[in-house]
């Protein structure tokens, strides 16, 4: 096996093809179980409990030691914070799954709270304020390809969309959200390889998404208003894509379809014209599966003690504390997006 630095030099040699899915994602299982071995990686023990809230299943994901109190921020502590150091520069061997083309490597995520998440990211240093790209999506849709019921993919990108590292990356993680180990052997699938009765391997926000598809009658690929849900978020359903290569362009194309929809609304909402991520006026969440894609405009990255990435956006929100889950409970999610988010009216 190559050095980090090995697939680091090699970003810039010819490109590679992107690997096939069945390998693809024999690599991550392998590598997934012999990071956990090792200690490369660690899992965040959780319980998922379904929470109703305006005719959708809400899956939350919660940490199965619960904290009293959440932990306070880290200003908060009067500790010096560290210098931040750049994990995927260079990055853990031991976390390397694939090299996917010459301008993005496959990694696990080290703190993982599902198995087999991983991280799709620049082989070289990309800021993560930055759009999505043709490299990126075709990468990604590898990856959720790969995964044997689809993956969900997303992209934190803004200072209040819940990012959490600056380097440009797109996190997987497989399908379904309340369930990924059933994934692996597609048991909840029919014979014939189509869904079951129960089609798990949807995030929960797809009910809203097919209902607000079919009440705009959008065509796959044409973007559309989510009005059926009480936060401003734009979506598309997808039409069949294969190939990774040939899908990077058209994923792009709709990306910056509801990309620009979704800066258009914020500019109006803020009076703010020119809003970019890099100057901190335009934060977003973008999720992405095999059947749709969906932005959603961010105003705040926490509401009470609950913050929220583009997990939350899909229809699981993490929560680390007895407060956090009371608090969810009590409000419901869609009170917690809806708040994290920008409401359709002012």
């Amino acid at each position: 096996m190559a050095t980090t630095d090995d697939h680091v030099a090699g970003a810039s040699a010819a490109a590679p093809p992107l690997p096939a899915p069945a390998t693809l994602w024999q690599r991550i299982t392998e590598r997934y179980d012999a990071a956990q071995r090792n200690a490369a990686a660690t899992m965040t023990e959780t319980n998922t409990e379904v929470v109703p809230d305006g005719g959708l299943q809400f899956v939350l994901r919660v940490a199965a030691k619960l904290r009293d109190k959440p932990k306070p921020p880290p200003d908060a502590s009067g500790e010096a914070k560290k210098e931040w150091r750049n994990p995927f520069l260079p990055y853990d061997r031991a976390l390397w799954v694939a090299d996917l083309a010459a301008s993005h490597v496959l990694l696990l995520n080290k703190f993982n709270i599902v198995p087999w998440h991983c991280l799709v990211v620049t082989a070289e240093y990309r800021s993560q304020l930055d759009d999505l790209d043709t490299g990126d999506l075709a990468a990604t849709w590898a990856v959720v390809q790969a995964m044997p019921r689809g993956g969900l993919a997303f992209y934190n990108c803004g200072p209040v969309s819940g990012a959490s590292q600056p380097h440009k990356h797109v996190q997987v993680v497989p399908l379904p959200l309340d369930d990924p180990e059933g994934s692996s052997d597609g048991s909840n699938s029919s014979s014939d390889g189509t869904p079951g009765q129960q089609d798990l391997a949807r995030p929960p926000i797809w009910q809203a998404v097919a209902a607000g598809a079919a009440a705009a009658g959008a065509e796959p690929g044409q973007p559309f208003e989510l009005r059926n849900l009480p936060y401003a978020a734009f979506a598309a359903t997808l039409p069949p894509l294969q190939q990774a290569d040939a899908a990077g362009p058209q994923l792009e194309a709709i990306y910056k379809q509801l990309l620009g929809r979704c800066t258009a609304f914020v500019e109006a909402r803020t009076g703010r014209q020119g809003a970019t991520p890099q100057d901190g006026s335009l934060s977003y969440n973008w999720v992405c599966t095999r059947d749709f894609m969906l932005v959603a405009p961010r105003r705040q990255e926490a509401e009470g003690p609950v913050s929220c990435n583009s997990v939350a956006f899909a229809g699981s929100i993490f929560v680390r504390s007895r407060e956090e889950q009371q608090f969810v409970r009590e409000r419901g999610p869609l009170h917690v997006l809806t708040a994290t988010g920008f409401p359709w009216q002012p």
